[in-house]
């Protein structure tokens, strides 16, 4: 959790700099918005592309996460996509 509160302040900042009506809100807002913009597993991520992408190979894939295509972050150890990666 304490990953979470690092990565959401720093989104705080970034927010506050980019758009300062956004300064109302709460921590709690920030972290929950956070978790709506980023909810893919990779294994959800895949699975949404092959909707899209039909041939798409495991391999391929492996190389597009190598090559950090998706925007993602870590909450709690764990790797998830943005909502809108596909």
């Amino acid at each position: 959790m304490k990953k979470l509160y690092i990565i959401s302040a720093i989104c705080f900042c970034l927010i506050f700099s980019l758009n300062p009506a956004l300064a109302d809100l709460t921590e709690a807002e920030l972290n929950k918005r956070i978790l709506l913009d980023y909810n893919l597993s990779q294994d959800n991520l895949y699975k949404k592309l092959k909707t899209y992408i039909p041939d798409l190979s495991q391999k391929e894939f492996d190389k597009w996460l190598s090559e950090e295509r998706f925007e993602n972050i870590i909450i709690n150890g764990q790797k998830y996509f943005f909502s809108r990666a596909v």
